[in-house]
Order: C-alpha cells, then sequence, then structure tokens
C-alpha cells in the first residue's frame, strides 16, 4: 500500500541522514563530552563561592554583633591604656593554643582592645574559623563574646577547597587541566 511504500522510504531517509556529517552535532556531541569531565570540577567551583558568598555574610553580621556587644560592656577607663605588648601577653596567656589575627586598638568611642583570633592551622596554607575577644584598655576586663554561629563552621571547607587547595605542582596540572575543559565547554555550547 501507498501507506506502507512512504514510511519505509522516510526510514530510508531517516538511515540515510545519520551518516551527513553535520556541525551542529559536532559540536553539541563535545560539548555533552566536556560537560561530562568538567562538571563535578565545576559544581565544587559553585559550591565552594556560594560557602564564600555566605562565609562572608554571616562573618559580617557576628563581627558586628560582637563589637556592638563590647561597646555595651566596657567603659573608658579611669587610668592609662595597657602598652600593646601587655595586651598581648594577657591574650596570649588566656589563649595559648589561639593565633592572632588581627589587633584593633582602643580609641575614644572604642575602648576597648579587639582580637580577632583563631584556631592554628594544620597547615599554615589553610583557613580556620575566626573569633573576636576585647579587653579592657586598662586590662581589667575581658569579654569573650558568643562563638560565630555553627553553621560558619562550614567556611573554612569552602575557603579551602576554592583557593586553597593547588599548592602541589600536580594539583596545579589538574586545576589547569579543568580549567580548560571548563573554557572548552564554554567554546563548545
Amino acid at each position: 500500500t501507498r501507506a506502507t511504500h512512504l514510511t519505509a522510504q522516510s526510514n530510508r531517509a531517516c538511515r540515510a541522514s545519520w551518516w551527513v556529517f553535520s556541525w551542529r552535532l559536532w559540536w553539541s556531541d563535545w560539548h555533552k563530552i566536556l560537560g561530562i569531565l568538567a562538571g563535578g570540577w565545576l559544581f565544587l567551583l559553585s559550591f565552594s563561592g556560594l560557602g564564600l558568598f555566605l562565609h562572608a555574610k554571616g562573618q559580617n553580621r557576628y563581627i558586628d554583633t560582637a563589637w556592638k556587644a563590647a561597646e555595651a560592656h566596657f567603659v573608658p577607663p579611669s587610668g592609662e591604656a595597657l602598652p600593646v605588648e601587655e595586651a598581648l601577653t594577657i591574650i596570649r596567656r588566656r589563649f595559648p593554643e589561639k593565633r592572632i589575627a588581627a589587633i584593633g586598638f582602643p580609641e575614644e568611642n572604642h575602648p576597648f582592645y579587639a582580637f580577632d583570633i583563631s584556631e592554628r592551622p594544620k597547615e599554615i596554607r589553610l583557613y580556620t574559623p575566626r573569633h573576636m575577644v576585647f579587653l579592657a584598655a586598662d586590662g581589667a576586663d575581658e569579654l569573650i563574646p558568643p562563638q560565630p554561629p555553627a553553621w560558619l563552621a562550614l567556611a573554612p571547607l569552602a575557603l579551602n577547597l576554592h583557593f586553597r587547595n593547588h599548592d602541589t605542582l600536580w594539583l596545579k596540572g589538574m586545576w589547569g587541566f579543568f580549567l580548560i575543559l571548563s573554557l572548552l565547554l564554554t567554546v563548545s555550547g
């Protein structure tokens, strides 16, 4: 019948078109292959980038809260402010296992020292979470504000995955390889 004849002709036409080269299909195939190869790395990079964004927001909020608590807690000292060396000695004695990342000096509107401290990392290149400790300018009183929110403990994972995991030549080569795959993925898409 005529319908069977037309179906057979269209099947032959489809099989014949499969053998015809198409640049669109060639680029599409490469895009799929590169997407499979680079997809995990791109997910890791995106996940850690989102972690960085959330860490920045959470850390800023924690620091603002800690400073407000210190401003409410401390009154201006009646005497002279401690020299920096003595303030450092007090904090180092109180937190011997911690690393001091930054010091804020007493000012007229902030009558206290502010210490940004963190755990000592196992490797110097790794990031560790930080928290604030405040000391009265005269050394008479100390304030340890609440620890940062628990979810900020994930920040070191995101920071170390995003920035600090390519020390060896092998890791640099791997990151370079996946970077090139990602660029080719964009070009082929």
